[in-house]
């Protein structure tokens, strides 16, 4: 087997190959990193007692009984569930008539879902992924205080199948798998190596092996993403932007000085490094971090001082028109007395406020 298209698996033919692509699984490597979807023990699963309302948890239960009705034009089925410890519960599915003759009376079930309660008593509201047939084995290994996995299965892919799709993906792609992340930094985090991790994320012996490839799997994507950004950050120091901006002018001197609060040292040297950056011919790459309340809108302020001091213009981005609204009133009454111009420029404005503010903020304005 190699990384290529699923196709070179056991045994996958043209429908399941086309099956598998729909879920974004197209090599056997897909399938290596694909984890399951529910890794189930018995100490994780609840009664219907101790189920608690809008908290998603594992069940094990059995069907008593299906009931199919219609209201106006909506198709209900119910369920009738046990969970063997004199609990009861409804399971419901709306709309799908043709799913009743999967919960035939002594149908054993798994349900991965968040209950309500009615009057009537525990209710599921049936969605997809919610529930998956408790095979013979299954129960059985549940039974031993083994760890079961579920991965994502489809009409054309069954559980089993994809097992038996994951079991020969590990099987042919685990020995001499490279791993991205250096033995002396898995050692300084106690990691396991990434082939241990996968074959671990797949076929856990418990609860602490899983544990242990979730946070590597997660090292990897954070490890990932450092290199990334380290990445970016260089090429970003290799170009000249050609806009090297004024720094000691007089409206940042005249912002400074207008502020109605004396600056913490903290809010000086991050100014200060700012300007530094904004003086350089490379783009500046910072990022600000701060608690609530601990003066960062001001260094933005400062920053924005000397964009405009360079004969510039600043825009300050806002995820919603109710804080663009408060970020303007704060920006104006900061920069104001320094000669600033300060606009609101939002999505919810019409076409005419619009085309008045546009031109107006090409004139000094901050937006």
């Amino acid at each position: 087997m190699t990384p290529g298209r699923v196709e070179g698996l056991p045994g996958v033919t043209p429908a399941e190959a086309r099956s598998l692509a729909r879920l974004g699984l197209k090599t056997a490597d897909d399938l290596l990193f694909r984890l399951p979807r529910w890794h189930v023990s018995r100490s994780a699963l609840k009664t219907f007692a101790e189920a608690r309302e809008g908290r998603a948890d594992f069940f094990r239960a059995t069907v008593n009984s299906v009931g199919i009705f219609r209201k106006g034009r909506l198709h209900i089925i119910k369920v009738a569930l046990e969970d063997g410890q004199g609990g009861k519960a409804s399971l419901y599915w709306f709309n799908r008539p043709y799913l009743a003759s999967d919960y035939r009376r002594g149908a054993a079930l798994l349900l991965r879902d968040a209950p309500s309660r009615a009057p009537a008593g525990l209710r599921f509201s049936g969605r997809a992924g919610s529930v998956e047939r408790l095979s013979v084995e299954d129960a059985a290994a549940l039974d031993r205080g083994e760890m079961v996995v579920y991965y994502r299965a489809t009409t054309v892919i069954t559980q089993e199948r994809a097992r038996t799709l994951a079991a020969a993906a590990l099987q042919e792609r685990l020995p001499g798998l490279e791993d991205p992340v250096p033995e002396a930094i898995r050692a300084r985090h106690a990691l396991p190596a990434l082939a241990e991790a996968l074959r671990q994320g797949h076929r856990p012996s418990g609860w602490a092996e899983w544990e242990r490839a979730r946070r590597r799997l997660a090292f990897d994507q954070l490890f990932l993403l450092q290199l990334a950004l380290g990445l970016r950050r260089e090429k970003l120091a290799a170009i000249r932007k050609g806009r090297p901006y004024t720094t000691g002018g007089v409206k940042s001197s005249a912002f400074l000085a207008s502020l109605p609060f004396p600056l913490t040292g903290a809010q000086r040297r991050v100014i200060a490094e700012t300007t530094v950056d904004l003086a350089r011919e490379s783009p500046m790459n910072r990022l600000l971090q701060g608690d609530v309340g601990s003066g960062k809108t001001v260094i933005a302020a400062a920053a924005i001082a000397v964009a405009v001091d360079s004969g510039y213009q600043a825009a300050v981005l806002a995820p919603t028109e109710i804080l663009a609204e408060q970020h303007f009133r704060t920006f104006r009454r900061l920069l104001g007395p320094a000669g600033i111009q300060v606009g609101l420029l939002t999505g919810g404005k019409g076409k005419a406020e619009k085309k008045q503010q546009i031109p107006a903020s090409a004139r000094d304005e901050v937006m």
